[in-house]
């Protein structure tokens, strides 16, 4: 996202017994990093992912509304200020779409910058 690659800085791991190599991999801050991104990752990656695909999918149904507003029981898409039951307002409605997707994709570059920085202080940063 930055241009540049996210590298850690790990001691080594290297032992006599495996007890040592477990020891030394346990004392590496870096490894302790890994795992504080993979926590943060699962939370913060998730969360994303379910924002990204509710924004696609809005905007992309919202486009092609004149296409199955029909097919809504009573009374309508309920759009909030307005119920979508004609074509005429599903035409209309259909326009809206286009702030949406600009507004969809300013988010998505957000929400991807945020995930890469945070990225890169967890596992780049010392």
């Amino acid at each position: 996202m930055f241009g540049r690659p996210v590298r850690g800085h790990y001691r080594s791991h290297r032992g006599r017994s495996i007890g040592a190599h477990v020891l030394n991999t346990l004392r590496d801050p870096q490894v302790w990093r890994d795992l504080g991104w993979l926590i943060v990752h699962s939370v913060v990656g998730f969360a994303f992912g379910v924002a990204a695909v509710t924004l696609v999918a809005t905007a992309a149904g919202i486009a092609v509304l004149p296409l199955w507003y029909w097919a809504l029981p009573d009374p309508g898409m309920q759009m909030g200020l307005y119920n979508v039951d004609t074509l005429t307002e599903a035409i209309g409605t259909a326009f809206l779409a286009v702030p949406l997707a600009w507004i969809t994709v300013w988010l998505l570059r957000g929400m991807a910058k945020l995930h890469a920085s945070l990225a890169v202080e967890f596992l780049g940063r010392r």
